[in-house]
This record gives structure tokens, sequence and C-alpha cells, in this order.
């Protein structure tokens, strides 16, 4: 089981799917990282990695379609697997318990690759890009500050933060990828199981954002808050957390009345 997990993970990473969805993210993120190499090359202004970091997630498209860009690596292939009686042979080898827990595994680990993937590319562009600022000065005072990354934002120049930053995407993908397999396991649609993520993710967005005291929980803030509201990156890994708990249990319960009469 394990080394088909393996392979299945593998298949997903290096798939069309996701290489498209690498390439569209870096085209999401070009506009910051355009302008940092033209100020580079024509002032010799260096920008801080954490204010490439902060403009990378937050004054680009980039998190506007991160679900989908997670979800559309592994959420569909639960759809394949019923909607073409693949299944069937599956389960000739392999127990449905064992089948549905492979599933899950595959789908969050492959999603949470490929955000991490994306995210890693980008901070090494970063890195080659901006410049390291130890402590606050006269050009930086504190991108972060007041929020979730200020105590972390100067550690390694900028470095720790860029490694957190991708340890969140990892995290962030797996839950939304999670979130699509879900939904799938209940309505057999791959373009549906792509897409649902997004839906639901804007739709948590738009109704959190109408009250002060649910602002904290939108899924936007998940990765790199840029506000004071989010304490912490406790907070945040917490918060994921229970989102990716609530999913498992949804999916869990659908899955076993999903495989009951296959």
């Amino acid at each position: 089981m394990r080394k088909s997990i393996i392979m299945d993970i593998k298949y997903n990473v290096f798939s069309l799917s996701s290489l498209i969805g690498i390439i569209f993210s870096f085209a999401l993120f070009s506009k910051e990282i355009i302008m940092a190499i033209n100020d580079g090359s024509f002032s010799g202004y260096r920008y801080p990695y954490v204010s490439l970091v902060d403009g990378s997630f937050n004054y680009t498209a980039f998190m506007v379609f991160a679900p989908i860009l997670a979800s559309s690596v592994a959420s569909m292939n639960l759809c394949h697997d019923l909607q073409s009686g693949y299944i069937k042979n599956i389960l000739f080898k392999q127990d449905k318990k064992s089948y549905a827990g492979s599933r899950f595994i595959v789908c969050t680990l492959s999603g949470g690759l490929v955000m991490s993937i994306i995210t890693a590319i980008l901070m090494v562009i970063i890195l080659i890009v901006g410049r390291p600022v130890y402590q606050p000065d006269a050009l930086d005072s504190g991108t972060f500050n007041s929020t979730a990354f200020e105590s972390i934002q100067f550690i390694g120049g900028g470095t720790f933060l860029a490694f957190v930053v991708i340890i969140l995407s990892f995290i962030f993908g797996g839950l939304w990828a999670a979130v699509g397999l879900t939904f799938s396991v209940y309505k057999p649609n791959k373009y549906l199981a792509v897409a649902f993520p997004l839906l639901l993710y804007y739709a948590i967005n738009f109704t959190f954002g109408k009250f002060e005291i649910l602002d904290k929980f939108r899924p936007m803030h998940m990765l790199v808050p840029g506000t004071a509201l989010v304490p912490s990156i406790g907070f945040i890994l917490a918060e994921q957390l229970i989102f990716y708990l609530l999913v498992l249990c949804i999916y869990s319960i659908g899955i076993q009345w999903r495989l009951k009469n296959v």
C-alpha cells in the first residue's frame, strides 16, 4: 500500500496539471518579481526578502486562485475511479477502508507538495533578487509589524520567514485539495471537484469578512496574513487543523456511503 501511495503521489506531482498550475502561478507572481528585477537593474535597489514575500502573496492574484491550484492536482482522481468503473478492479485487490484512506492521503500530500514546490521556487527567486534585513532600518522598519509574522521577520534576514511560508503552503495546499476530494465523494464530477474549493474559499472569505469577530478566520489569512487580526502562527496552524479534521470527518462519512454498494 505504501508503495502504491508513493507512486500515485509522484504521478500527481509530476503530472501535466501540476506543471500547468506551476506555470500559471508564476504568471500571477510575475508582476512582483519583474518589479524587483527592474528596480535592481536600473536603480540598484534590492527589495528586502520580507517585502517581496508580502507583495507576492498579498498584492498579486495568487491567493485568489490558490485553492484551485491545489485541488487541480489530485481531487478529481476519485471521480475517474467511480465514473470509469475502475474502482471495482481496485477494490478487488484492496479493501474499501484502505482505498478510502489511501485516496485521502494521496490527494492531501499531492496538493500540499505542489503548493510547497510553487512557494519554494518563488522563495529561491526572492533570495536571488532580494536582500536580507536583519533588523529594522531606515528603508524597512518591519513589513510584518503587528502581524503573526512580526517576531520572525528578521530571523536569518528573512530566510526563516520564507521557510515558514513554505511549510504553511504545504498545509494550505493539502487542505484545499482535501476539500475538492471530499466534494467529489458526494458529487463525482471532476470539474466541480476542482472548482468547488475555490467557490467555498470565496464564500467563507466573503461571509466572514462581513463580521469583525470572524474576519480573523478568513482562509485568505491562512498563508501569509497581512493583517493584525491574526494573532500568531500557532493560531493559523490551529485553524487549519480544525478545518482539516472537519473535512476529514465529512469525507469519512461520505466515502463509506459512496463505497457501500460498489
